[in-house]
């Protein structure tokens, strides 16, 4: 029956006609994004520099899911015939990151010395909401103007408005040293220190180091005549 949301092939469970699903129910979504970045770069000596990048964004996400009770999936058995139905969910979020590091690299006498310093810092907020209603008054009205019932009707526990908010956050300090002399004889050593909620509750800091050293053998005159 084309004219109608079944094919009335088994009461229980009909089949749904999908030209008349597509016809009145949709899913919509809209979105909207934001994004900014900024930088520099100094360099107040010649073996010296100093260099800051900076991101922004701001996103949001609207969705309405409408389901019309002239069709099966708003007002059939599966859903407790619940005479149309419509979820309205909002999402916004915003994210902030800035890297700044010194740098500096200087070679004097077959020394050479180079080494940086720097700190990152992210943070991130999301917040969202999602509302629900059924048994509509008013057909193919898709808001929450057409229907007078709050929460769902397949699930009549839940709360007719929820939402979920959350934040994350890190903040890193890092610095690392490179020596060598004769490009042979070389040592370095980094250190990293970093503060995140990705991290237990309880341990909310890492430290993370490292040293090394290299001797460039082939370059010492002994080796010159080796093959």
């Amino acid at each position: 029956n084309w004219g109608s949301y079944d094919y009335d092939m088994h009461p229980e469970e009909p089949f749904s006609n999908p030209l008349l699903e597509s016809q009145y129910n949709d899913m919509t979504v809209k979105q909207s994004d934001l994004y900014g970045s900024f930088g520099a770069v100094v360099k107040p000596l010649s073996w010296l520099s100093f260099t800051s990048a900076n991101t922004f964004t701001l996103s949001n996400n609207n969705q309405n899911d409408y389901y019309d009770m002239r069709t099966l999936g708003g007002n059939g058995p599966l859903n407790r015939y619940s005479n149309g139905q419509i979820s309205i969910s909002d999402m916004r979020e915003t994210t902030f990151l800035t890297s700044n590091i010194l740098r500096a690299q200087y070679s004097w006498n077959g020394h050479s010395l180079s080494g940086l310093v720097g700190q990152e810092w992210y943070e991130r907020h999301s917040r969202g909401t999602t509302s629900r209603m059924y048994d509509q008054t008013v057909p193919g009205e898709r808001n929450f103007g057409g229907v007078s019932k709050a929460g769902s009707k397949t699930d009549s526990g839940s709360l007719p408005t929820g939402g979920t908010e959350y934040d994350k956050a890190s903040f890193s300090f890092f610095s690392e040293a490179h020596y060598s002399y004769l490009s042979r004889y070389m040592l370095s050593a980094s250190v990293r220190a970093d503060k995140s909620t990705n991290f237990g509750r309880n341990n909310r800091t890492g430290v993370f180091y490292s040293v090394g050293g290299a001797w460039l053998i082939s370059g010492e005159e002994f080796m010159k005549d080796q093959k």
